[in-house]
């Protein structure tokens, strides 16, 4: 069975881009600050209760600040990113 893959946008590309020049102090933006960690985290808070907190899916994980955030909150974490740098 032959794989179907899908070619590289031209945004996709310049996301990539971007975020390959950003991946060695992406994790100095604004949002990683405490007072955003918390309130990331209080909403991540509510979706475990709110499901049966099996497995979270981070799309466009970035670094991981949503997966650090839930560690403990989740049985299973998963995180995928376009950017290789940012893994």
């Amino acid at each position: 069975m032959q794989e179907l893959v899908e070619p590289v946008s031209q945004i996709q590309l310049a996301n990539i881009e971007f975020h390959r020049l950003l991946a060695s102090n992406y994790d100095q933006q604004p949002f990683f600050k405490e007072d955003n960690r918390r309130r990331v985290r209080g909403l991540l808070e509510k979706l475990a209760q709110n499901t049966m907190a099996e497995r979270l899916l981070d799309l466009g994980c970035g670094t991981g600040l949503v997966l650090d955030l839930a560690h403990d909150l989740f049985k299973e974490l998963d995180g995928i990113d376009i950017t290789e740098e940012m893994l």
